[in-house]
């Protein structure tokens, strides 16, 4: 770590500095609210697409036997012989 710490030194910190800079000032109680939800959302429509996708897994399949069922033809009614 100590290479680490001797280049922060001698660049005056600069990672924080940038990090300082970037940083808005909160304005009160509100950026606190109103910022996480701004995230959330974003990240929410971001993942959306993939929530979507693995939907498909989770999603109930039919059972075989019904499956089954519904791709077969149905059966004719047996003939009693009487015509």
């Amino acid at each position: 770590m100590a290479p680490h710490l001797l280049w922060l030194v001698r660049n005056d910190f600069l990672p924080f500095a940038y990090a300082s800079a970037r940083a808005a000032p909160s304005r009160g109680l509100l950026d606190h609210v109103l910022h996480p939800v701004v995230f959330a959302a974003g990240q929410l429509g971001f993942l959306l697409p993939a929530l979507l996708i693995a939907a498909a897994l989770a999603w109930p399949r039919p059972k075989a036997d019904e499956a089954r069922r519904r791709a077969s033809p149905p059966k004719p009614m047996p003939s009693t012989g009487a015509s």
